[in-house]
């Protein structure tokens, strides 16, 4: 036996330890270059979320949002409410909404107001001075003013 284990050549282990470490420095490369590619990858996402979806006025390329103006408000003989308001945008609006006092008067008022324009209307209902009024757009812009006679 003793002849035996001396003809069985012995392996240093060189051989498989240096192919482990090749294999151990590509596995690290790939991991440090994945990362920074990851978060690039996943910021840009975030950040698309936030710009795919801009409104953006022709003349200026600024993003669109309602602004709207309370130009006038009248308050009639009758009880009743005229209110001019002037829209700012490029974009018509449209009053959905209204309440008196906290208390809805008026769903689906649909009263359009032109874009770069002023409008007035009268409001649904009868009102008194000190009443206040809020009158809610589509787009969920709200416009609130009291009532003075």
């Amino acid at each position: 036996m003793a002849e035996n284990e001396s003809e069985i050549p012995k392996r240093s282990g060189k051989g498989h330890s240096t192919s482990l470490l090749v294999i151990l420095i590509i596995v690290a490369a790939l991991v440090v270059i994945s990362i920074p590619v990851g978060v690039a990858v996943l910021t840009y996402w975030w950040a698309s979320q936030y710009t795919g979806e801009l409104d953006v006025e022709p003349e200026t390329g600024l993003e669109i949002h309602e602004q709207l103006i309370i130009e006038s408000v009248t308050l009639q003989g009758d009880g009743s409410v005229e209110a001019c308001i002037r829209n700012a945008t490029s974009v018509d609006a449209w009053i959905d909404v209204a309440y008196k006092n906290g208390n809805i008067i008026a769903s689906k008022v649909n009263q359009k107001i032109s874009r770069k324009d002023t409008t007035c209307f009268t409001l649904p209902g009868t009102f008194t001075d000190g009443d206040e009024v809020t009158l809610i757009t589509v787009e969920g812009t709200w416009i609130r003013f009291k009532v003075k006679g």
